[in-house]
This record gives C-alpha cells, sequence and structure tokens, in this order.
C-alpha cells in the first residue's frame, strides 16, 4: 500500500485458477483507494499511529472504510455496526464478519490485513475469495 490510489476487486475462489497470473498494479491518483464489491466504497488507510487508535470509533453515517495491516482490531466506541474482512499477505479472504456489533475484539493470528466498512457492504463474499489490486 505505497500507493494511496487503489482498486480492488473480489474474484471468487471458484474462478481464481489462473488468477494468480495477473498482474498487480496501481495507479496513483490522490489519497483514494476504493473497494468494489457490488457499489465502490472509498477506503483510506489506517497508516498512523493515530489512525490505527481511533479507526471508525465515535463515527456515525460510516460511509468509507479503513485498511489496517495488523492481527486485531476490536469495536469499542463505536457508534455502528460494521462489516469486516480479514485477509492474508496476498489479499485472500481468511474470515469475514458482517454486521459486526460494538465491543467486540476479533484476533486472527493468519491475518495480514483487516478491512472495517459500513455495515452491509459485503454481499456474495466467501472465504478464500481474493480480494486483488488493480
Amino acid at each position: 500500500f505505497n500507493c494511496h490510489n487503489i482498486v480492488i476487486q473480489i474474484k471468487h475462489h471458484l474462478d481464481i485458477s489462473n488468477y494468480y497470473d495477473i498482474v498487480k498494479t496501481m495507479k496513483s491518483q490522490g489519497d483514494k483507494m476504493k473497494l468494489i464489491f457490488d457499489k465502490e466504497i472509498n477506503l483510506k488507510e489506517a497508516n498512523t499511529l493515530k489512525k490505527r487508535l481511533l479507526g471508525l470509533m465515535f463515527k456515525t453515517n460510516i460511509q468509507e472504510g479503513l485498511v489496517f495491516k495488523t492481527k486485531a482490531i476490536h469495536t469499542f466506541f463505536m457508534k455502528e455496526n460494521i462489516d469486516v474482512i480479514i485477509t492474508d499477505k496476498n489479499n485472500k479472504t481468511i474470515a469475514f464478519y458482517k454486521n459486526l456489533k460494538r465491543n467486540k475484539i476479533i484476533i486472527n493470528l493468519k491475518s495480514y490485513y483487516i478491512y472495517e466498512l459500513p455495515n452491509n457492504s459485503i454481499n456474495n463474499l466467501k472465504k478464500g475469495d481474493k480480494l486483488t489490486i488493480k
């Protein structure tokens, strides 16, 4: 995530036999990232201590997500439920949580990235799906 404008798309695990050969490219056009599901979701990278500590705490009407390079998150002091995707270093989905309630701790020692997203953002996601940076 050296680049700030990243588009991520899901490729379902049933269709990825030749998908690993696709070259990952990043294009810099500002400081926004987008996660593509049924709709686009703007993402910000939690790349500072303050961003990692605060995350989406105290936010209402969450419209964009955060990506963390971590093994754990919590939802203490959250005002709304969120969706969470946990991936490995290659952005392969390890786990995900839809409508995660407040006051929860999520730890996954296999994770490399954790995506905190607005509630009801992820549909049709399956374990093993790959988030591919384009």
